[in-house]
């Protein structure tokens, strides 16, 4: 089997990835992934990010290959529910790919990842003829210096979004299917541990990119031009257009909306008071290293209970205002 090379796209949740994996997708040098794979979460490494959490689990190779074959399965199946786009056009074969995860015949771990994403790129429409695979899953920058020394030549591209604009569109994801406001407490958690993990990750590996969200929102051309330099491919107008498997990407689970280009940021009118006040407690950090501007929250209004918010979310929101969040 031919081996590519991988590019790994990183971020928290809603702060963009799925964006940047549309637009890198019809690139003719790369294979994209059209789902998250959660390598290491299979294998049965614990994860710390705080929105896909896991304990330790001790699983041989067999009860590894189910553990693939299974996920597979159960996204193709669920192809047209999933969020974070129009997936009905994402078939997978899943045939194909329990063939090549069967064939694994290695308890290393990089051999299995490498195997594991290049039988997702096979399985689809018979792909794998490019010479990067590129692939995003929301923990993986909890794991990007153990990607960078299992392939060497992998590149990561890591995307920070204005904590604002990240808290309102988390959670309204959270409320899609949802009748309730949730605890906040994930949402600032998951946010701090990725802007960590970038800053760690940044300082450690060598070919490790950041890039702002909403510079690729507002300066698409020049934002995608830094990214196809960093990543070594000829730029094309062709990533400028987010599409799926060569299919316009017709929106996301957040805002339901179809479009051909890039989403804008959120308005202030969209971001509640609280969230304001819980970022300038939590995420200032963030703010001051990437030159957001910080908002002034009305702290009445940040008190009064949210739309669909219950009496034991309520006291657990604003006591996150008078408490830490270790993560």
């Amino acid at each position: 089997m031919d081996q590519k090379k991988f590019i790994f796209i990183l971020g928290n949740h809603k702060s963009g990835t799925t964006l940047l994996r549309s637009l890198l997708d019809s690139h003719p040098e790369i294979n994209v992934s059209p789902v998250e794979t959660h390598p290491f979460a299979h294998l049965g490494f614990p994860v710390n990010y705080s929105m896909r959490k896991q304990e330790k689990r001790d699983s041989g190779v067999e009860e590894i290959k189910e553990n693939l074959i299974n996920w597979i399965d159960k996204l193709n199946r669920q192809a047209d529910s999933l969020k974070g786009g129009n997936y009905a056009f994402q078939k997978i074969d899943v045939s194909h790919f329990e063939k090549r995860i069967r064939e694994i015949n290695t308890q290393k771990h990089a051999d299995i990842i490498s195997q594991y994403l290049h039988a997702v790129i096979e399985a689809i429409e018979g792909g794998n003829n490019k010479f990067f695979i590129a692939e995003k899953s929301v923990e993986n920058f909890e794991f990007a210096e153990t990607l960078s020394r299992y392939f060497p030549d992998s590149k990561f591209v890591h995307i920070v979004r204005n904590p604002y604009s990240n808290v309102a569109s988390i959670r309204k994801y959270m409320l899609n299917g949802n009748d309730k406001i949730p605890s906040y407490r994930r949402i600032i958690k998951s946010i701090q541990q990725s802007e960590y993990y970038l800053e760690r990750n940044f300082l450690s590996i060598d070919n490790y990119l950041k890039v702002k969200y909403e510079e690729l929102a507002n300066d698409p051309e020049k934002t995608m031009q830094k990214i196809a330099g960093f990543l070594d491919i000829s730029f094309d107008e062709i990533l400028l257009k987010p599409t799926v498997l060569g299919e316009l990407w017709e929106g996301n689970s957040v805002t339901n909306q179809k479009f051909g280009s890039i989403e804008q940021t959120y308005t202030e009118k969209e971001i509640y008071q609280l969230e304001i006040l819980l970022v300038n407690r939590f995420l200032n950090k963030i703010l001051e290293r990437f030159d957001y501007n910080r908002l002034s929250a009305n702290r009445i209004k940040a008190f009064l209970p949210l739309k669909k918010e219950s009496r034991k979310i309520y006291l657990v929101n604003r006591s996150l205002l008078f408490s830490r969040i270790d993560y």
